[in-house]
């Protein structure tokens, strides 16, 4: 494996803390890039380690992955879409509609959808004005809130 596929933190993902504590390593794994390939011996391997940030040597407490592997590696090929599957539908829309009881959306606010998948749960806020951000990491998906149009 190429080394450029994942990359050794060296401190802290939250507070910058350099001490970092090993806790469990399940060694190298292979990592799923939804590739319609039966052959997983041609896919990539990243440790899959597990470190603490001691809160007793002045850390956060944060346990963390040790390794993080490059985003082209784990999304280039991801397939599924959360709006083909009605009970994920239904789910994502108990989501938007647990956040507007909690919060007073009006037009010109914002809902940002950080792993948007297709777009499903920002299209069940149904609110004119409304501004929807999506971050996606496949090549594969693309969303558009304006003609409601995913691939």
């Amino acid at each position: 494996m190429a080394l450029n596929n994942f990359k050794e933190i060296k401190a802290c993902r939250v507070c910058e803390n350099t001490n970092l504590t090993d806790v469990l390593s399940l060694g190298k794994l292979y990592v799923s890039d939804f590739s319609d390939q039966q052959n997983s011996e041609n896919g990539i391997k990243a440790p899959l380690d597990l470190v603490l940030c001691n809160s007793e040597t002045n850390g956060c407490g944060l346990l963390q992955l040790k390794h993080t592997v490059s985003n082209e590696s784990m999304y280039r090929n991801y397939w599924y879409r959360s709006g083909i599957n009605k009970t994920m539908r239904d789910e994502l829309s108990s989501i938007s509609s647990k956040a507007k009881s909690m919060i007073d959306l009006k037009s010109g606010d914002y809902v940002i959808d950080i792993g948007a998948n297709d777009g499903t749960l920002l299209r069940s806020y149904s609110l004119d004005g409304l501004n929807t951000v999506a971050s996606i990491k496949s090549r594969r998906i693309r969303y558009s809130r304006n003609n409601k149009d995913y691939c």
